[in-house]
């Protein structure tokens, strides 16, 4: 569905792979949130195109190596194939 409403702008594209971010980002430091918050950042980034689910997974690995380690929630590593 995604693909059909946004096929044609690479401005929607790089706004849903910002709330991605923004979603991993502003989780709760709870695992209950942080496990909600990463199923939806999956989803979303399911949906975009290979660069942009590129730019996410790179995103992603910064995020493992700074000190906000707590946020990158495990399953997140194990959908992009990260090593936390």
């Amino acid at each position: 569905m995604w693909r059909r409403l946004c096929r044609h702008s690479s401005e929607s594209w790089e706004a849903v792979g910002a709330l991605a971010r923004h979603v991993v980002l502003k989780a709760p430091d709870k695992a209950d949130y942080r496990a909600v918050a990463t199923e939806a950042a999956v989803a979303l980034m399911s949906q975009l195109p290979i660069m942009n689910q590129h730019q996410f997974v790179l995103f992603a690995a910064r995020l493992a190596r700074t000190a906000k380690v707590s946020l990158l929630h495990p399953k997140l590593a194990i959908s992009f194939n990260l090593h936390v």
